[in-house]
Parts: structure tokens; C-alpha cells; sequence
């Protein structure tokens, strides 16, 4: 029986498609794909596409055809590219995207589904999820959870506090707002976060408290092994530079001025500008760490003020600072 076939209306006829991208991960594909097949509620499809795989990754996918997963092939184009390819071919009210070295709790449709069901004219759906490291039993740990809360949230905003509040293996969008709004772009790094931020601009977002996806670290993926490779030292110049959605946003603001008059959207750009300011400190990267600083859009938070005082320090200070921090968390 095909998934289409199992599947019922959901919430007054909705449905979802899953797309999943896949480059190189034969050892997390099954794990992520039989997620999928424990759904609650079983989505309409699952596409698998497969980003010029070199292992045997889509060998496995291909043993899985005759439960209706779809496979599709093309030559390594990054993963933006393969959400959209699997993006055009569904045929659901709904994407929900997963990557294929993460995995589902077995209520995630369901969870996502009922937002839907309550927001219906929102753009974008989210749900909350952790971060494992070992293989585990994540249904069993996660399964009691108290005091869930549904709502719409203010994307901007909330993410200036919390990147992740809308994250890649825990989101849905509407199709047709997918499609509208043309999908990812082909940034190495990004992408997902300018997408959500380009759907936010038009779009309310809707999100749960509800943990149904699981991040597991240790699988290779793009965020680790650009930690891999020597990182910029260099000062940025221009808040283009900073990040794929911040880029969006100042080129919206050529022709929309209203952009950097919402305190949402400055408080986001200031905290992507943050997140760099705290990295390269960290990482003893003081000159890149300020140049983050001083590109930061006024009015400023207190939040953003406080870092902004303490680059301004003399580099021992800022340097003994961040030492007595490393061996006061070693005690923790």
C-alpha cells in the first residue's frame, strides 16, 4: 500500500509532502526515512533527493520504492538546490523537510498538522527539537512533554534571541508560499535561515514548544565541517557580508524602507551580528569580533550594548576574560 493510500485528510484536508536531501549519508538514511514511516500520521509522500551522492546512500533509499518513497537523482548542486527540486515535485498543502542524518519523533506530523489546522494562514511552521550526539532512544526520552504551547511568534524577533526557533529538520512551509516566494538559495551556508527570513517578511510563522526532531551531531554535516576548514580572520566590512539573510534584507531595503524601521528586524540582524561577535571572541579573533560590533544597526538593545562594552576593553582584559569563563564552565 502506497503512502497516499494510508493516508487520510488531515485537519479538513491537508496534507504532507517530505522532502529529504541527500548527499553522502549511507549511515543515517535509514534511520531518517523509517522516522518518516512512524509517523502518527502518515504524510502524503516522501521524496528522497539525491544531491550526487558518491556512497550508497541512494542504493538504500531504492530498497524502499515499494512503500511509495520516491527517489530522485541529480548532480551535486548543494543542498538548497535538492529541497528544491523535492519542493516541486510535491504534491502536499504542506513541505516538511527533514536531512537525512537527522530524524523525526513520531509525532511530528501530527504536531505539525495541528498547527496548521489552527493557523491556517500561516506561511511557516515550526517545531522544537534536540541535540543527540549517541545513538539513543529519543522516543522514549522526549516522550512526556509537559506545558506545549502553540502560537504565532514574531520570527524576527525570537529569532534574534534563538536562531534555531525555526530550524531545517523541524519546519514546514505552505506550498503555495513556497513556490511564491521562488525557495532556497544556493548559499554554502545559510540558506535555510534567508529562506525563513524571506517567508517571515510576508508571512506569519507559527511555531511549538513541542520537541519532535532530533539534531545529531557527529554525522559530518555542512555546519561542522566548515568548523573543519581555517575561518576567516579577516574584518568584515558590510553587513552584506555577514549572512545570507541579512544580504536579503538589505537588498529588500533599496525599495522597501520600512525595513530597518521594524525593531524585529533590527534586533535580528543584531543578532546575527552577535552570534560572529561571540564566535570570533572566543575563538581569540578580536579585530573580525569588533568589526561585527560595529556594524551594528541603532537603536541598540541592552543586550547588544553589553557585548559592545566588553570588545571595547584592551585585548588582555577581553583575553583573561574569556579564560577565567572556559575554566569556570570546566567546573560546572
Amino acid at each position: 500500500m502506497s503512502l497516499s493510500e494510508q493516508s487520510g485528510a488531515l485537519f479538513g484536508g491537508l496534507s504532507f509532502s517530505v522532502v529529504i536531501p541527500l548527499f553522502n549519508k549511507e549511515r543515517y538514511i535509514k534511520r531518517a526515512i523509517e522516522s518518516v514511516l512512524r509517523q502518527t500520521e502518515i504524510p502524503k509522500e516522501i521524496i528522497v533527493v539525491d544531491d550526487g551522492s558518491n556512497d550508497s546512500g541512494p542504493d538504500i533509499v531504492a530498497k524502499y520504492a515499494d512503500e511509495g518513497i520516491v527517489l530522485v537523482r541529480q548532480t551535486n548542486k548543494g543542498v538548497g538546490a535538492a529541497r528544491n527540486a523535492g519542493a516541486a515535485m510535491a504534491s502536499g498543502t504542506w513541505v516538511a523537510f527533514l536531512d537525512a542524518d537527522d530524524a523525526w519523533l513520531s509525532t511530528h506530523v501530527e504536531e505539525l498538522a495541528d498547527l496548521a489546522g489552527k493557523f491556517p494562514e500561516c506561511g511557516l511552521l515550526g517545531t522544537r527539537y534536540k541535540e543527540l550526539r549517541t545513538e539513543c532512544s529519543p522516543e522514549a526520552e522526549f516522550a512526556q512533554q509537559n506545558r506545549v504551547v502553540q502560537r504565532e511568534i514574531d520570527y524576527f524577533r525570537e529569532a534574534s534571541f534563538d536562531p534555531g526557533i525555526i530550524w531545517s529538520s523541524a519546519v514546514a512551509v505552505r506550498k503555495d508560499v513556497f513556490d511564491s516566494l521562488g525557495g532556497f538559495g544556493s548559499a554554502r551556508l545559510g540558506e535555510d535561515t534567508e529562506f525563513w527570513a524571506r517567508v517571515a517578511l510576508d508571512h506569519s510563522v507559527a511555531a511549538s514548544t513541542r520537541v519532535t526532531s532530533i539534531y545529531y551531531r557527529g554525522t559530518g554535516g555542512v555546519i561542522e565541517s566548515l568548523k573543519n576548514d581555517a575561518a576567516p580572520v579577516a574584518p568584515i566590512k558590510s553587513l552584506p557580508e555577514v549572512s545570507p539573510a541579512i544580504k536579503m534584507l538589505c537588498e529588500r531595503e533599496k525599495f522597501e524602507s520600512r525595513i530597518m524601521d521594524s525593531s524585529s528586524i533590527r534586533a535580528f540582524i543584531n543578532g546575527q551580528l552577535l552570534l560572529g561577535m561571540r564566535s570570533n571572541a572566543l575563538n581569540g579573533r578580536l579585530l573580525r569580533a569588533r568589526s561585527f560590533s560595529a556594524l551594528m544597526v541603532k537603536p541598540l538593545e541592552r543586550r547588544f550594548m553589553l557585548w559592545r562594552v566588553f570588545l571595547s576593553l584592551p585585548n588582555p582584559l577581553i583575553k583573561i576574560a574569556i579564560w577565567a569563563n572556559r575554566k569556570l564552565k570546566k567546573f560546572k
